[in-house]
């Protein structure tokens, strides 16, 4: 095998099954359409844009669940039939500033008219041809962004005029997908942006889906202003089941297979049990679990099935060389506390650990933190909540007594086979 060559070819597959991203409309490694489960889910969303245009709701569950994937599979389908929808969903980042949401809502839907090749008046295409040059900073902050900041009332009006227009070339709707609301973590900021394009949402010819975490569907539901343009109940993406999850794994084998006849296999059976069970469903850590064991296997030709024993080994070494390595007992101690409690306040942390609350601020979590084990997850007013980052879960993956002996066993079996191997060349 080349030093580069990819090591899905010792799989006879296209590229890895592992991967993390969202299914997109258009450009995944495998189609939208294959997308497993979420029945409810699909129902629900599909009965929300059935609704028609000025429908504003938000789908919420923990990152990694699979929301994006789920969204562009219903946008997929509502643009086969009489919907108009851009392809690429509209990114709101972690310090969201209004006018960029509102001129990339803008840029986007101007894309997707353009490969459409429908005809817009002079006068909206002029402005939209403008607002190109801004949706391409970096620095929406900084210096050429005033015109767009100061003209908040023209953006509003132009989408107005935009959506009226599409629905008048016989559109039902359009739908706008607008993505990473669980990357804020400050409950503020949420609140903040919303406010800021409220007059921008209430388009009546649009359909607004929103991805977010638990914080920001609290966020929104808590303010009256905010929360009465936007459809409730939330539509809540939980974890998928054991069962969902080996068959997704399964089915993206599948699909990627370079040839059909060749069933190399790739997982042991009991691996995706044992991280389902460890990330309690959440299919992001898994798939970058396994990505992570076949990343370290040895450079060789053969393919190499992943067990039970070989997952562990690899992951719990990780975590060690990563993380654990670098602290010492009472840290690490610290450290299992924040594992176990899934998210914790500081004072809470203090409570369970039994140290100092001020000790816990100023030192261990700030240790931990910079040791990158420990993350800020969420900030509500003044309280703040810490988690560990995913890859330290890898922590609980100690082996048992019954596997090392397994393993010790195995271990005399390979080198018995071998000794018999090379005695019969030798006769």
């Amino acid at each position: 095998m080349g030093e580069y060559e990819s090591v899905w070819t010792r799989y006879w597959l296209r590229s890895n099954p592992f991967f993390t991203e969202p299914l997109e409309i258009d450009g995944s490694p495998i189609p939208v359409e294959s997308l497993v489960g979420r029945n409810e889910e699909k129902r629900a969303i599909s009965s929300l844009i059935r609704m028609g245009g000025g429908t504003r709701f938000i789908v919420f569950g923990e990152p990694g669940v699979g929301k994006t994937s789920l969204v562009n599979l219903i946008r997929n389908e509502a643009r086969k039939s009489n919907f108009i929808s851009p392809i690429r969903e509209i990114s709101i980042p972690i310090n969201p500033n209004p006018q960029r949401v509102m001129v990339e809502t803008l840029v986007l839907l101007y894309e997707e008219i353009k490969n459409k090749g429908i005809k817009l008046p002079e006068k909206d295409r002029k402005k939209l041809e403008m607002l190109q040059p801004f949706a391409d900073l970096e620095d929406f902050e900084g210096e050429g962004s005033e015109w767009v900041t100061s003209t908040t009332s023209i953006l509003v009006s132009l989408f107005k005029s935009l959506t009226k227009e599409l629905r008048a070339t016989g559109y039902s709707a359009v739908i706008l997908h607008y993505n990473n609301l669980d990357k804020i973590k400050d409950e503020e900021k949420i609140l903040n942006l919303f406010q800021e394009i409220r007059e921008f949402l209430q388009n009546p010819d649009s359909i607004m889906i929103f991805i977010g975490d638990d914080l920001a569907h609290n966020a929104i539901s808590s303010e009256p202003r905010i929360k009465q343009i936007f459809q409730f109940p939330a539509i809540e993406v939980r974890p998928l089941s054991y069962e969902e999850t080996r068959e997704i794994i399964e089915k993206r084998i599948e699909l990627l297979r370079i040839d059909k006849s060749r069933d190399v296999k790739v997982l042991e059976e009991g691996v995706i049990r044992i991280l389902w069970n460890l990330f309690k469903g959440n299919i992001r850590e898994i798939l970058n679990s396994l990505s992570f064991t076949f990343r370290e296997l040895p450079q060789g030709n053969l393919p190499v099935t992943i067990t039970n024993l070989r997952l562990k080994d690899v992951l719990h070494e990780a975590v060690n060389k990563n993380y654990l390595n670098k602290l010492n007992a009472e840290e690490k101690a610290v450290l299992r506390i924040i594992l176990d409690a899934g998210k914790i306040t500081p004072s809470e942390l203090a409570i369970k650990s039994g140290k100092r609350p001020q000790n816990i601020s100023s030192y261990y979590l700030k240790r931990l933190i910079e040791a990158k084990a420990v993350e800020l997850i969420e900030a509500r007013g003044r309280q703040r909540f810490y988690a560990v980052v995913p890859q330290v879960h890898w922590w609980k993956l100690e082996k048992t007594t019954e596997e090392q002996e397994q393993e010790k066993k195995l271990t005399e079996q390979t080198k018995n086979r071998l000794k018999d191997i090379q005695k019969k060349l030798i006769e």
